[in-house]
């Protein structure tokens, strides 16, 4: 079973069931490592400039046109 966890939006899997050895793949490379291995090789490729900041997706409010959300009766 692969487990994925998303860290500042990048994705690290576990195909071996270990909590210790994730994958972390940007482009090319293919990195293996620890959770906070890993969160310091993401943060340094960012202060380097060598991957983009990825952007984030809004989840738009409650009282936007559309919005499924129940309102409350008065």
């Amino acid at each position: 079973m692969s487990h994925k966890l998303i860290i500042d939006g990048y994705m690290l899997t576990n195909d071996s069931g270990k909590t210790d050895r994730w994958k972390l793949a940007i482009g090319d490379e293919t990195r293996l490592g620890s959770l906070f291995e890993l969160k310091r090789v993401i943060k340094f490729y960012r202060e380097l400039g060598v991957i983009p900041e990825v952007r984030s997706h809004t989840i738009p409010p409650a009282t936007s046109p559309g919005s499924t959300m129940l309102r409350s009766r008065r």
